[in-house]
């Protein structure tokens, strides 16, 4: 799937690049190295433009009310995903500044609760630039509920993977399923030519 790109109306969404995901001494022992550098360089490149950047944590204030259906996970249970937890925490070699948007919400997609979707409207914004982890939870449900409000997904290959339990290998497969319906799958340099790109248009 392919969608008309418009910087003007789009943000940088960063989604659970929080330690507990992140982090091969954490829980749930993935390292998420490899995808630091390209968000640093999406983030970058976005500020640079004016984009607006906004980190979106999977965390509750109470996980005993909070949870849902995990609220049995023994992670869950042992506080692991409370707000207030050091492992909810961004990861320290992600690139941030004072115009970072932070954004909490306690279900896999960044679009539940509605606050998503009050902080795009208020930011005048419609379509999303999209990295994080994992590719099959909140990507896939975030890109899913961006798609039912016909706002226009471009998730970025290289700032994604799978979650630590599932096949690294078969990254390109599980975004195949998703860019069928959901997103527009598109690679670093690519989104980045398409950023230069319109801004020359802009300047010229």
């Amino acid at each position: 799937m392919e969608f008309k790109f418009n910087p003007e109306k789009a943000v940088t969404l960063i989604v659970d690049m929080e330690r507990l995901f992140t982090e091969p001494m954490s829980p749930y022992k993935n390292d998420a190295a490899p995808l630091i550098e390209p968000i640093n360089t999406l983030t970058a490149k976005s500020r640079e433009l004016g984009i607006p950047v906004i980190h979106s944590v999977y965390a509750f204030k109470n996980s005993k009310k909070d949870a849902g259906l995990i609220s049995n996970w023994p992670e869950v249970e042992q506080g692991y995903y409370e707000q207030s937890s050091p492992w909810t925490d961004w990861d320290p070699r992600l690139d941030q500044d004072t115009n970072t948007i932070y954004h909490t919400r306690n279900r896999p997609g960044a679009f539940w609760g509605g606050s998503l979707d009050k902080l795009l409207k208020e930011l005048g914004k419609e379509q999303i630039i999209l990295g994080g982890v994992s590719v099959n939870n909140a990507i896939s449900f975030t890109a899913h509920e961006a798609f039912s409000r016909d706002i226009p997904v471009f998730i970025v290959k290289e700032t994604t993977s799978p979650a630590p339990f599932e096949n690294k290998e078969a990254l390109d497969d599980y975004l195949q399923v998703i860019g069928t319906w959901a997103s527009e799958v598109i690679s670093i340099v690519k989104i980045i030519d398409r950023i230069d790109l319109y801004k020359k248009t802009q300047m010229s």
